[in-house]
Parts: structure tokens; sequence; C-alpha cells
């Protein structure tokens, strides 16, 4: 006991330290988004519609800002619930009969993991955590209490992203239901308890689904924003420009799939769902082409992953009393090519989301061997997890460390240009630096004025201040663009003058000092 709590006193300590210590950035834009959103500074009053998190997520957030808004609740909150997975995972860890060896590796690993979630935080992959330290303290349980936090852990990670929540149990269903028939006396309570989860996700999921159904603006913007979210990041996206004769429409097109900047109104509804059932009809072809993309993101993880399930059917076929769990680790592994093919048919390779998966398919085969496995094997596990999956972190943890200095360097000249104009907001475009210290977001300067392209286009929140483009002319609205990207400010040029009449030209308010980042207006002539 004594041990255990001198273990995860340093554990937390070493996680307390990391804030305070270091820069700690948001890994997505769009946590720094709806940051800004539950914090007032977006629109000027806090608000939880926060659409990728839960409805009633955004209601605790917005209502601690507004109770006090000095310190950052988004991430404060997000960062303490990190802390609480990791601690709840590793105390199972240290209560299973372990050898210390593999107890001390196991743990090691975690804390690693850990530490560089800390530096990078997002939000898919902590409901994902949350999901995982959920699945921890049900595995193998039959006390109530378990179950009770269980739940509880569950429905935090499902209201913060809900495929993040979900990604872990479809990886470890097989896990979770076949030691029912096969091994376990009290399978109904377990089942009883599945069956609670199941009824959680579908009464989330219609929270939101009245939620922002119930006003013509929300209903109108989720309606543009799923057709939005099959475009961007698809593969076959860029062949849609072939749909259409209008040469507007085909600019819209090229902007939103290439930029990420939409008009909003170009493109209706009837055009939109056209989009949608063409790139339906393309998810084979997506996943061809998109299958180097992942093994490249994969990388050196796509070796771990595969030694792994190779050891594991190798622990397990060695005794023939723990043959039947090959099943559990076959399906597991099936699991994950489903949901590797399912993502390729959508989506360019997304890390946090591809972290998740790697994780919870070697956890998986971990939990499968390591209760029954042979003295001579737990040395084998311990190098294995130090020398391959804990170096891989480390260089990994460097790595991102690097990246986060750089891009904080690279938002000085930002935060330079956003001082040098007086307007209230500023349309951010793509390939602009704006990484900020995930604790200071809302009162930074770019917090303060930033307005977003992206997948906030359309919605209430931005069309206080942005309705299309006609409104960067009537809204007198500055643009902080990349230099790289006048192709498609020309474009947008030429779209004010055919679709609305607007023939303008561009005026520099203002450069950073290596010219590559500039604040524009479009100005009629």
């Amino acid at each position: 006991m004594k041990n255990n709590l001198f273990i995860f006193s340093i554990i937390n300590l070493i996680l307390v330290i990391i804030p305070i210590s270091t820069e700690c950035v948001h890994a997505s834009l769009d946590d720094d988004l709806m940051l800004l959103i539950t914090s007032g500074a977006y629109t000027g009053s806090p608000s939880p519609y926060i659409i990728y998190s839960n409805y009633l997520y955004g209601v605790i957030i917005s209502t601690l800002y507004q109770l006090y808004n000095k310190i950052e609740w988004y991430s404060v909150v997000q960062y303490i619930l990190h802390m609480a997975a990791i601690n709840i995972i590793i105390l199972r860890i240290l209560q299973n009969k372990f050898p210390l060896l593999l107890k001390t590796s196991i743990t090691i690993t975690i804390l690693l993991i850990a530490i560089h979630i800390s530096i990078s935080l997002q939000y898919t992959f902590l409901a994902s955590e949350i999901s995982l330290a959920s699945i921890a303290l049900t595995l193998y349980q039959n006390k109530r209490k378990y179950y009770t936090f269980g739940f509880i852990l569950f429905t935090i990670a499902a209201s913060i992203r809900l495929t993040g929540a979900l990604i872990p149990f479809m990886l470890f269903l097989p896990l979770l239901i076949l030691p029912i028939h096969l091994k376990e006396k009290s399978y109904q309570y377990q089942l009883k308890y599945y069956i609670i989860l199941i009824i959680c996700v579908i009464t989330l999921f219609t929270i939101d689904k009245i939620i922002y159904t119930s006003t013509p603006s929300w209903k109108t913007y989720i309606q543009y924003n799923e057709a939005r979210q099959y475009i961007n990041d698809n593969y076959s996206a860029k062949n849609c420009i072939n749909l259409f004769t209008n040469e507007n429409k085909k600019k819209e097109i090229d902007l939103l799939v290439n930029y990420r900047v939409a008009d909003g109104t170009i493109l209706n509804t009837t055009d939109l769902e056209k989009i949608i059932f063409f790139l339906k009809s393309q998810r084979l072809n997506n996943i061809k082409n998109e299958f180097w993309g992942y093994y490249y993101t994969y990388n050196y993880s796509l070796r771990i992953i595969l030694l792994t399930i190779l050891f594991t059917i190798f622990v397990l076929g060695y005794q023939k009393k723990y043959r039947y769990k090959l099943i559990i680790v076959g399906m597991s592994g099936i699991a994950f090519i489903i949901a590797n093919a399912y993502l390729m048919s959508r989506s360019r390779a997304k890390e946090p989301v591809i972290l998740c998966l790697i994780i919870s398919i070697i956890a998986a085969c971990y939990i499968c061997i390591i209760p029954n496995i042979k003295q001579k094997f737990q040395t084998m596990i311990a190098s294995l997890l130090i020398c391959f999956l804990g170096v891989w972190i480390v260089c990994n943890i460097l790595h991102t460390y690097e990246t986060i200095k750089t891009n904080i360097a690279a938002t000085k000249n930002t935060e330079q240009l956003f001082q040098s104009v007086s307007d209230r907001k500023i349309l951010v475009h793509n390939g602009t630096a704006t990484t900020i210290n995930m604790f200071h977001v809302s009162q930074s300067i770019i917090g303060q004025k930033f307005l977003s392209t992206g997948w906030l286009i359309n919605s209430p929140h931005t069309k206080i201040f942005y309705t299309g483009l006609s409104s960067s002319i009537e809204n007198n609205l500055p643009h902080l663009i990349n230099i790289e990207y006048k192709d498609k400010i020309e474009t947008m040029k030429e779209l004010l003058k055919d679709y609305y009449h607007m023939p303008c030209s561009v005026a520099i308010l203002a450069s950073s000092n290596n010219k590559e980042l500039q604040i524009i207006k479009f100005k009629t002539k």
C-alpha cells in the first residue's frame, strides 16, 4: 500500500509539473475553437453549442466560465480528466497480481504515454483514454462500485467525443463479451451493464439531435456541416468539381476541398446531397488510395502491433487450455482492420484516432496473455514494452515537443499582426500559425480576435460576423492569409465579382517580418 502511494505521488507530481514547466497545447484546432466558444471569446458570451462534444458537456464548461472566466476551464477540466484516467489505469495494473518487473514496465510505458498526451491534448484521444479507464475498472469485476464508476467514466468520455469513446470498446468488444459465455459465471450482471452503456449512447445522441434541430439556424448548419465532413479530407473530394458545370460552384468546391474556406451559400442543399452520394460511391477507391497514407502514418508502430499480435498468438497457442483466447485476439484484429478500412473510406490518416487504435489493440492483446503467462515469458513481455513501445513513445514525445516549440515561435508573428490592426475579428485561413498554450487561449490576442474558416463556417456562431464572401466587404472583415495560398485569394475575388457582382481589389493591412503571413481586406473598386 505504501509503495503504491509513493508510485502515485511520483506519477501525479510529474503530471502536475508538466504544464507548469513547459508549453502544453491542443493537438488540433478543434479543441481551441470549442474552448473559444464555451469561454465566450468567440461570440462575446459563453455558449454550450460546441458541436463535436455533447451539448451537456458544453453546458458544464460554459457554466464554469460564466461563474469565473479567469481560469481556462476547458483545458483545466480536460487535464484533470486525463490525470484521473491515467491514475485509474495504473491503479488497476497495480491491483493485479503481476510480478514486480512486469508491473514496473507497464507502469513506465503508461506514464510515457501520459506525458505525450499531456503536452499535446486532443479531445478524441482524451475520450478514448477515459473510455479505456472505464474498461480497466470493469474488466473481470463483479463489484457494483466498479461498474458504477465505469459507467460514470464512459458517460464523460462519450460526452467529450462519442467516436473516441467507442473506439476502445470496438476493439475490446470480443474481450468483454466472449468471456461472458466462455468463463464468466455472472454474465447477466455484465450484460445488463453493457445494455445500460448502449442506452447511455442513445440518450446522449438523442439530446444532441434534439438540441441541434430545435432552431432553424442550427438545423440548417448541421445539415451543411455533415456534408462538409464528407468533403474535407476525402481523397475523392477533388473529383466533385466534375459533378457541376457552373463555374461558381466549381470554384466553391475548390476552396472547400483545398483551402477549407467556404462561402456557405453558393452550394445549396441539393448540391451537397449530390456530392455526398458521389463520395459514398467512392469508398473502395478511397481505401485503395489511402492505404499507403495510413501505412506511413502508422510507420514504426505497425511493426509493434504485428509483433504484439504474433507474440500473443504464439503464447496462447503454446498453452492448450488458453487457446480459446485466440478467438478473442482474432476478432479484435478483425475489428482493428474494419475500423481502419472505414476511416480510409472517408478520410486521410489522422494521428489521434490512429493512436487510439494502436493503444487499444496492443492493450487487448496484453490483457489476453498476461493473466496466464508463464514465468519465463514475463521478462520477455517487460523487455518488449520498454525496448519497442517505450522507445517509440519517447521518440514521439521528443518530436512533439520540438514541433510545439517551433509552432509557438511561429505564432509570435501572428500575434504581432493581430496587435497591428484594430478590427474586432479576423478571419483566419489555412496555413497560418496559431499555436497557443492551451491554458491561455481565450485570454490571448489571437483567441480574442479569432474567427475560423473550417467547420464553423455557416454556423450561428460565425454568422454574427461572416455570412459568406460578400460579408468580407459588407462587414469590412479582415483575413489572415498565408501568401503560399494567393491563388485561393484570387478565386475568392473571382467569386465576389461573378457571383455577388462585387468587383474588388485586395488591400494589405499588415505583413509578418518574414512576409509569409498577411492581413488583408477586400475593397470594392
